[in-house]
């Protein structure tokens, strides 16, 4: 368990190696270029993989890919310039350092799902529809690794989830634990099209 005084300071540390210590690398040439290469995401490189990427870039956000990328850079910049130590807070909760705090309905993850199962056959069996679930899970993802995403394909397994839910399990090849949730990468511009041919409900 990482002592409360270091957990004081995380939003200070991710502030310094994002504001001073990347800039400062990055002047060195390429030193920065085999560290931050570790993280970024799959880039496009055929003629027609940079087409289709910068077309859904327009698509889904207005601005070509240039652009988009100052912005990000612009953002995270400003982001960790700001007061961040809320951070500091959010990862106590992440590790239950804190007493009294807890992950509730999620403390257990497979039990969550397990309850939701019992609940929805339950509405199923009383004339209700069944629950639709996406599990959405980028190709690779350095926060879980594979383990946790075969961790989460497991949860939603065929033989968890009972008859009261439609669960279908969407892996987006080229993204990854940040891009997944992109516009432009992403799985959301499928979601709100899901949403908008659905009737609504008065």
């Amino acid at each position: 368990m990482l002592p409360n005084n270091l957990l004081n300071s995380w939003n200070s540390l991710a502030g310094f190696i994002m504001n001073t210590a990347q800039p400062a690398f990055a002047e060195s040439g390429g030193a920065i270029t085999a560290v931050s290469s570790i993280f970024k995401s799959p880039v496009a490189t055929t003629k027609e993989e940079v087409e289709e990427e910068e077309r859904r870039c327009m698509e889904g956000l207005g601005v070509s890919i240039d652009v988009r990328n100052e912005l990000n850079k612009f953002m995270l910049k400003h982001m960790f310039a700001e007061n961040t130590a809320g951070g500091n807070d959010e990862a106590r909760l992440g590790m239950k350092s804190v007493k009294g705090t807890g992950w509730y309905a999620c403390e257990d993850y497979e039990e969550c799902v397990r309850n939701l199962a019992v609940v929805w056959e339950k509405r199923v069996k009383d004339g209700g529809k069944k629950l639709k679930v996406n599990v959405v899970l980028p190709e690779e993802d350095d926060m879980v690794g594979n383990k946790g995403m075969k961790y989460f394909e497991t949860c939603w397994g065929e033989d968890r989830i009972g008859e009261g839910m439609d669960v279908k399990i969407v892996k987006l090849i080229g993204t990854d634990h940040d891009t997944t949730s992109s516009p432009t990468e992403g799985y959301l511009h499928e979601m709100f099209e899901e949403l908008k041919s659905r009737p609504t409900v008065s």
